[in-house]
């Protein structure tokens, strides 16, 4: 998978969510670098593990301020985001349990739901909270 730059069209308009979502990005596209041989096996799922509780903080901080605003949508915004820890715990699990992930087929997964989920729901969130703010 090719690395994905953070293009100012994902931008959400808060600021705090930006620099987390940026950061989530750098993580997954760092995932090569930390699985060399490009396979994810139970003794290095450590850094799938951090990127899962780093998804978990950001989705936490969202979803309050999704609660904060009053957002529409926000139970099934927070369904994403359940979906994807629980996709996080299948992954940790099945690692550590002796399978070997391709970190390529990680990183494009995480890549792809992260792009889709900035483009379809959280800039709607922004979009929200900016006018709250005003």
């Amino acid at each position: 998978m090719a690395a994905i730059e953070w293009q100012e069209k994902y931008s959400t308009g808060v600021d705090r969510l930006d620099e987390q979502l940026r950061k989530f990005l750098d993580m997954i596209n760092g995932l090569h670098e930390q699985y060399p041989n490009g396979t994810i096996t139970g003794d290095t799922a450590i850094h799938l593990s951090e990127l899962s509780k780093f998804a978990r903080k950001h989705f936490e901080e969202q979803e309050e301020l999704m609660q904060q605003i009053d957002f529409p949508d926000y139970t099934a915004h927070k369904g994403e985001h359940s979906a994807l820890r629980q996709w996080f715990v299948k992954m940790i699990f099945d690692a550590k349990g002796g399978k070997k992930l391709s970190a390529d087929e990680v990183a494009s997964y995480l890549g792809k739901w992260l792009i889709d989920h900035i483009l379809k729901e959280d800039r709607r969130v922004g979009q929200a909270a900016v006018s709250k703010m005003r």
